[in-house]
């Protein structure tokens, strides 16, 4: 299943459907599931609720109540390749194959998903083998960063590569908890095989089991990054570093312990913790850093971003917010290359 990202604020109704959301990072489903199922009688067709119920559903096991809910989910056109994508695993889940691959095809035509690690998702295992599975061609690869520290990554390079031409270099971070299903969404959507088709370098490193928060992760950020400066040639020797959802919440932070290395820093959207440092903002030496949200999106986001676009520009630093009035969360106007097209200018 497709691990959900969403944060959710806002009144009574919002802040207990928060409340699951948080439930649902610690993977307490159960809880999840108890929230959910209180709240769907009071909004029945809350498209991200249902997407938040059917995942809790689909994680205990009640298969036919999380196609329930995720048909209700499928109606909002920002969740309809997420919701498509666990009513396939739903029906692989109950042995219904043609279904499970109809929905698979379904999500993949949604302007929002593109092959979320169908090979690797263990609802799925019924499907392999079919001739009519669409599946993911690229890889993880184990990085050996030196002094025992390793990082699985996937780095995806431009069509024609020239490793003794310059390219500009991506390093993103997805959404979720930084792990395979949310980088694998983001690498076939936003920025992996569009950057590597308009001549990019792409690395998406999976987040440790530390998280990028902790005094481990920040060392392997910087070990990164210094590995890939060795091992290509890189534009201008900057990295533009991009964080999704709570990835861009990670991009923040390690924007302020690992300042020198960031040609521009964007945020689609992003936010920062409770223990972020603001009065370090100063520390922060990116050319340039682009905020982006969705106008429909919950109300915490937006406040974030134009609070955060507010204090970086304080600060000195080249800030720029975009507000794409028709998107959720899930930023469609940024998928399909065209987050990239936008990043061409801050090379």
């Amino acid at each position: 299943m497709l691990i959900l990202w969403l944060v959710l604020c806002g009144g009574d109704f919002d802040t207990r459907l928060n409340e699951a959301f948080q439930e649902n990072r610690q993977g307490n489903y159960q809880a999840v599931y108890q929230i959910t199922s209180e709240l769907v009688v009071e909004g029945p067709t809350h498209s991200d609720l249902n997407l938040l119920h059917g995942l809790a559903c689909l994680s205990l096991g009640k298969v036919q109540e999380s196609i329930q809910a995720n048909i209700h989910a499928s109606k909002q056109p920002s969740l309809r390749g997420v919701a498509n994508y666990n009513l396939a695993c739903a029906y692989a889940l109950l042995g219904d194959g043609d279904k499970a691959v109809q929905h698979l095809k379904a999500a993949l035509q949604a302007k929002t998903f593109f092959r979320a690690g169908i090979e690797n998702d263990s609802d799925l295992a019924s499907l392999m083998g079919r001739s009519d599975l669409p599946l993911v061609a690229d890889e993880i690869i184990d990085l050996d960063l030196g002094d025992g520290d390793m990082l699985r990554a996937r780095i995806m390079l431009p069509k024609q590569f020239d490793k003794s031409q310059a390219y500009p270099l991506l390093i993103g971070l997805g959404p979720g908890q930084g792990r395979e299903a949310g980088q694998l969404w983001a690498v076939q959507n936003l920025w992996g095989t569009q950057a590597s088709y308009r001549s990019w370098i792409s690395v998406s490193p999976l987040a440790p089991e530390e998280t990028w928060f902790s005094a481990k992760g920040q060392r392997l950020m910087k070990k990164l990054v210094s590995y890939l400066k060795k091992a290509y040639l890189v534009e201008h020797a900057k990295v533009h570093l991009v964080g999704c959802s709570n990835g861009g919440v990670a991009a923040m932070h390690l924007a302020l312990s690992t300042p020198e290395h960031w040609a521009s820093i964007t945020l689609c959207p992003g936010a920062v913790r409770d223990d972020f440092d603001f009065d370090a903002l100063k520390r922060v030496k990116a050319d340039h850093v682009w905020l982006c949200v969705g106008g429909q999106d919950q109300v915490w986001w937006i406040e974030q971003a134009n609070d955060l676009h507010r204090k970086l520009s304080a600060a000195g630093i080249n800030t720029e917010l975009k507000v794409f009035t028709e998107d959720s969360h899930v930023l469609a106007s940024l998928v399909g290359g065209e987050l990239i097209k936008k990043l061409e200018r801050f090379r």
